[in-house]
């Protein structure tokens, strides 16, 4: 009988100890990896290219700037110019109608008549010769213009109108001139001191103009 538990004893030991063995071979086993999702790809959103900037226009160049008038053309300027003011006038006489208008054509015949005749003897005083230039030529051709439509203007009221707006087109005109070209390249005292006193006297015209301008188109005029 005490054989019996001796032997029951150690089968006992033995099964535990196999027991313990087993186990312990099985902890070193490594894990088996855990299994993860496969990751979508992050789907590409098509952008659309920036827009290429238009070129920048060049900028147009300037007019070429005209050279400065010598004495003998600011005398042809101004010489044309009270031409154009003394034939419009001579017109007017015949096909004027309102009170205003024949008035400022007696008026414009007195004053460029006067001043022709004392540029006319600054020429012969001072032995400068008249020439042609870009601005005076162009002047000339203006001045045949507003003839023709001056000419075409029936008498009267038609006239009246043609008449007073040429009259602010040519003052504007060589207003302009005076003080752009004429008096800042004219060398001549005398000749200076005159064209000051022709752009004194176009000023003058212009404002007048403007107001007779002005009242033409008024309803009771």
């Amino acid at each position: 009988m005490n054989t019996s538990k001796s032997s029951l004893l150690t089968l006992s030991l033995g099964l535990t100890l196999a027991a313990g063995c087993s186990k312990t071979a099985s902890d070193t086993t490594p894990p088996e990896p855990a299994m993860t999702e496969p990751t979508e790809p992050t789907p590409v959103v098509a952008t659309e290219p920036e827009p290429t900037p238009e070129p920048t226009p060049a900028a147009e160049p300037l007019p070429p700037v005209p050279p400065p008038l010598s004495d003998g053309e600011i005398v042809a300027i101004a010489m044309a110019a009270n031409d154009e003011a003394l034939e419009h006038a001579k017109i007017a006489k015949t096909k004027a109608k309102d009170r205003r208008v024949k008035a400022f054509a007696k008026l414009m015949s007195k004053d460029h008549s006067d001043a022709n005749k004392r540029e006319a003897a600054l020429v012969e005083r001072a032995g400068l010769t008249t020439l042609d230039s870009e601005a005076s030529r162009k002047l000339v051709e203006d001045t045949k213009a507003r003839t023709e439509t001056l000419t075409s203007a029936a008498k009267g009221a038609e006239f009246d109108r043609a008449y007073i707006e040429a009259q602010v087109q040519v003052h504007t005109q060589v207003l302009d001139m005076i003080d752009n070209q004429m008096l800042p390249a004219a060398q001549n005292a005398e000749l200076k001191a005159e064209i000051d006193a022709l752009r004194g006297v176009i000023d003058a015209h212009l404002s007048e103009a403007r107001e007779i301008q002005a009242a033409l188109t008024q309803p009771s005029a």
